[in-house]
């Protein structure tokens, strides 16, 4: 798994699951405060907007959009 967030803030866990075909890729609630957290979702659970790839960024990205710099470690 994979964890992203939404472009909202909301945190998203990415799954890839093989359909006999292809990977595809599976989204959950990983917002803790959140109260569908660890259900599956197709929409983000704040904002409403359908997931897929194009809208979920890294946490360093999502960060990084916020003037924030991510944590060393």
């Amino acid at each position: 798994m994979i964890a992203k967030r939404h472009g909202c803030g909301h945190r998203i866990w990415v799954e890839f699951r093989w359909t006999g075909f292809r990977y595809a890729p599976v989204y959950r609630d990983n917002d803790e405060e959140s109260p569908t957290v660890g259900e599956y979702t197709a929409h983000c659970p704040t904002c409403g907007e359908f997931l897929s790839s194009d809208v979920l960024l890294s946490e360093d990205a999502y960060l990084g959009s916020l003037g924030d710099a991510p944590p060393a470690g």
